[in-house]
């Protein structure tokens, strides 16, 4: 498990720190509302290769975003409240596409399939301070 501390101003620094510990393409995003985890998204996204606009996936449930050579998921799975919504939505499907698959709120998810990912937790720990956690699990 390896921590940063940063602030809003270093996002540079945290998206570079995620993606020198990732050891998987499933990235899960675990915060609370307002901890940053749609503004380190797009750190990441700009750091992989994304030149489209990124935003929140909170009501299209998932967006794409192109790179030179491949895609990028991003899940918000926020509003969903049981299992079935996540296996409608064909969230394991992206998992296994082989692809960078982001998702944000994915408690659900995490209780009900087991699955290689990378963890990242975000906590608040001042007005404009932040610690990111990264754990990798492997099944």
């Amino acid at each position: 498990m390896m921590n940063l501390l940063y602030t809003i101003e270093e996002i540079n620094k945290a998206a570079d720190f995620i993606l020198d510990n990732l050891k998987t393409n499933n990235i899960l995003l675990i915060g609370k509302v307002g901890a940053g985890k749609t503004t380190l998204v797009k750190q990441i996204c700009l750091k992989l290769g994304v030149s489209d606009l990124t935003n929140s996936p909170t009501f299209s449930l998932i967006n794409e975003y192109k790179t030179k050579n491949t895609s990028i998921f991003h899940m918000d799975l926020y509003r969903l409240k049981n299992i079935n919504e996540v296996i409608d939505l064909g969230v394991m499907e992206y998992i296994d596409f082989n692809k960078t698959v982001i998702i944000e709120w994915p408690e659900l998810l995490i209780k009900n399939f087991t699955f290689n990912y990378s963890k990242i937790e975000i906590s608040i720990t001042g007005e404009n301070a932040r610690r990111i956690t990264v754990s990798n699990e492997f099944f």
